[in-house]
């Protein structure tokens, strides 16, 4: 570690699809942040929005010579990640969410890990939940964790598979890593993480996976994916994401996208990391079955989410398309670094 090390010139990226009310927020954060990097560039992709976010951005490439956008065609949160890695440049790249408001020291925080430590490979941050009504009482710790709004503190620590860092906000290094992510084998046809829709929650199934994917990249070649707490950002929690109905989607999603991540890393879906998900469900549903009766709270909440967790694990493991292994390796990268 090099403790006074430079920051390089490096790119912040925002994928977006009409959150015209929230990007504008997102991108005002990130350029006042990014004052103090004067090489540093801001790269805004988006998706097919059709609420004016164009007309937006080419505003802003109009008024200074740092800010740039593309539309990228292919919808979902892969294809857009993957077009702004394609156009970044410098030695680094952070993401930030459209609907995301950084904190202060924020992106100071993201690039001074990858500059001071040529071992950390991915740099994620704590997410503060911006509630647009209060969450409902019979909300649990689960619930709030699928969220991703369960703020933590302490001192920046190493994750592992598959219990990485949030997305909403990564600072990534760029390298033969970063292209693997975006190689054919990928690009082809992404099996993780689900297509934005139009409005929230259009979508039949609430996939995830894509930031797992990304950072078990930079794992497998001997990276470090770092959580570092004191870094934070604010990310809005719309009204919709905070019903009975999301919740069951979105618990039922992350059942589906655990059985495809472990069949794409090369992972036994009765390993270390599935068998757990999969061998609950009967317990969960008598469970469920026997206090469902009862007023709706805590404890029922958070059985019915277990209950739809265990049943996506299994329609997936029974039913779920055929997905190919993935490469993770970049064997042939000078620089890839070995532990």
């Amino acid at each position: 570690m090099t403790m006074d090390a430079p920051i390089p010139p490096f790119t912040v990226a925002i994928c977006t699809i009409n959150r015209l009310p929230f990007l504008k927020r997102a991108v005002e954060g990130a350029l006042r942040q990014l004052e103090a990097y004067p090489k540093a560039q801001l790269w805004v992709i988006d998706n097919g929005s059709s609420d004016g976010t164009q007309d937006y951005l080419a505003g802003l490439v109009a008024q200074s010579d740092r800010v740039h956008w593309a539309h990228e065609p292919r919808r979902g949160e892969y294809y857009t990640r993957a077009a702004a890695i394609e156009r970044a440049t410098g030695a680094f790249l952070v993401f930030l969410d459209d609907d995301a408001a950084p904190r202060e020291g924020w992106l100071r925080g993201m690039v001074e890990f990858l500059a001071k430590d040529d071992s950390v490979g991915v740099v994620g941050c704590c997410v503060d939940p911006e509630w647009s009504v209060a969450p409902p009482a019979w909300m649990s710790r689960r619930h709030f964790d699928t969220l991703v709004a369960n703020p933590i503190e302490g001192q920046p620590f190493a994750t592992a598979f598959p219990a990485f860092p949030p997305g909403i906000s990564l600072a990534i290094r760029l390298n033969d890593c970063a292209r693997l992510y975006t190689a054919p084998s990928r690009r082809n046809g992404y099996v993780l993480s689900r297509v934005y829709g139009d409005v929230e929650a259009a979508t039949p199934e609430l996939l995830g996976g894509g930031d797992t994917d990304l950072c078990e990249i930079y794992a497998q070649n001997g990276f470090k994916v770092v959580m570092a707490p004191q870094l934070r950002v604010l990310h809005h929690v719309p009204a919709a994401r905070l019903t009975r109905d999301w919740f069951r989607r979105k618990f039922r999603g992350d059942g589906i996208s655990r059985i495809r991540l472990l069949r794409v890393t090369g992972r036994p879906v009765l390993g270390e990391h599935g068998w757990h998900v999969l061998v609950a469900y009967p317990f969960v549903w008598l469970l469920y079955a026997l206090v469902r009766t009862l007023p709706f709270g805590r404890l029922c909440a958070t059985l019915e989410g277990l209950t739809a967790k265990a049943e996506g694990a299994w329609h997936e493991l029974l039913r779920g398309p055929k997905v190919p292994q993935l490469p993770y390796r970049s064997d042939a990268s000078s620089n890839a670094h070995r532990p």
